[in-house]
């Protein structure tokens, strides 16, 4: 198969498509997904694999995760072991610690799998027989849907790159992946083209493992292929209901700034940033930034930022009155960074003080890619890594952009920020 071509099971529908075809196919899919029961709005996922799904902590590799929670925040939650992601895995790593992922089962699975075993010269039948074994023990134990992608290519500049043989044993798997679907009544969606989206030679930071814009670019293509599990999706502004935040419509201009910020904020908020060197932040606000008439902070940055690690940030303090020790909140906050932005690194959600915040691939200090004509946008969204750790705690939400060294540029926008209680 070329990689020009998609040839996805999803929901039972069988697509065979150009690149350029794959939104419309999606489309399709969601038009049809009340043939195959889907999920309500608000179902758990969790993820399983290898390094490309593993936290690493920082470094100059990403995880996929990053962008997928772009994408299925705040349609889905990330609870307690949402990430069953180990470096170096290969099928037969996870069904060794099968008892571990089955113990952070969610309602949908995401698995992505493979590398490792075409380097480790696994047979294609042997590791297709262990990839069912894997996805069977998930429905047997609870799980409503498993959504499989299959990983990119590996580059031919990496440290170990695959053999004529190992490359050719990449389309064995491809080719028994493909017929995976059959006898799993619609429950398992297969996805093969989001590897078709990441070039291994400029995608990757050592040849194998996926840069900051990569790991954010598959993602995003997974978290689509991973929302087709989900019925069908309601606007954001509806998830506003419950929401302990004042003012989360952003309206006015009676807020505070902090740091080196100019203009004006939303009643309530409060954007501040810790940058420093030549570098100004002005503030202000726009209406309709995702075309539903909703109003946005805004922040235009411009400069020269002398160390990483800076942060400009929208967030407000509030008390959890009714919160106990053992509880989970779930924060979520629209975002557009646009594009030609320069030193952006990261952006990410959290509760301040607690144990909910993006996944900590999200908050590492890489930079996207230099002068990015692509815009970065969609949903800042916590997971959960813990619970509420003191009775009424005063905490603060904490929406971030993270700045590189060197030049900056770029408009931000947010709006619609949601702080709630898990129930």
């Amino acid at each position: 198969m070329s990689n020009a071509t998609i040839n996805a099971e999803i929901k039972g529908i069988k697509f065979n498509l150009s690149n350029t075809a794959i939104l419309t196919a999606l489309q399709f899919a969601a038009n049809y997904q009340g043939r195959f029961a889907p999920l309500p709005i608000g179902s758990s996922l969790a993820f399983v694999g290898d390094s490309f799904t593993d936290e690493d902590g920082g470094g100059a590799t990403y995880n996929r995760i990053l962008g997928v929670m772009t994408v299925t925040g705040p349609y889905l939650k990330c609870l307690l072991g949402y990430n069953q992601g180990n470096g170096g895995d290969m099928l037969s790593d996870l069904r060794a610690r099968n008892a571990t992922t089955i113990a952070n089962l969610a309602d949908i699975m995401s698995i992505q799998i493979g590398t490792n075993d075409i380097s480790a010269n696994v047979t294609a039948t042997s590791w297709i027989a262990a990839y069912k074994e894997e996805i069977n023990s998930y429905f047997d134990n609870g799980a409503k849907k498993v959504v499989a992608h299959f990983p990119p290519m590996k580059s031919d500049t990496t440290e170990y790159p695959w053999d004529a043989t190992q490359k050719a044993l990449y389309w064995e798997y491809l080719e028994m992946f493909e017929a995976l679907a059959n006898g799993y009544d619609g429950n398992l969606i297969l996805d093969t083209y989001s590897r078709t989206l990441i070039d291994p030679d400029t995608d990757t930071a050592d040849g194998t493992h996926l840069t900051q814009s990569a790991a954010y670019k598959l993602g995003r293509a997974q978290g689509q292929f991973i929302l087709l599990a989900v019925e069908s999706q309601r606007p954001y502004s509806n998830f506003m209901t419950n929401n302990l935040l004042t003012n989360p419509g952003l309206t006015g201009t009676g807020g505070s700034k902090g740091g080196i910020c100019t203009g004006v904020v939303a009643d309530g908020w409060t954007v501040g940033s810790n940058g420093s060197g030549v570098l100004d932040a002005v503030c202000s606000k726009t209406t309709d930034v995702f075309g539903d008439g909703r109003e946005a902070q805004t922040v235009t940055l411009s400069g020269t930022s002398d160390a990483s690690g800076k942060v400009l940030n929208l967030r407000q303090s509030l008390t959890l009155n009714d919160g106990v020790i053992g509880d989970m909140y779930e924060c979520y906050c629209r975002f557009k960074i646009e594009g030609g932005h320069e030193g952006i690194t990261a952006f990410y959600a959290q509760v301040s003080g607690q144990p909910f915040v993006s996944t900590e691939n999200a908050t590492t200090t890489g930079s996207f890619d230099t002068n990015d004509d692509n815009e970065i946008s969609g949903c800042m969204a916590t997971a959960v890594d813990g619970t509420l750790t003191a009775n009424a705690p005063t905490i603060e939400v904490q929406f971030n952009v993270r700045l590189f060294t060197g030049t900056i540029n770029a408009v931000v926008h947010s709006d619609s920020p949601i702080l709630r209680k898990i129930e």
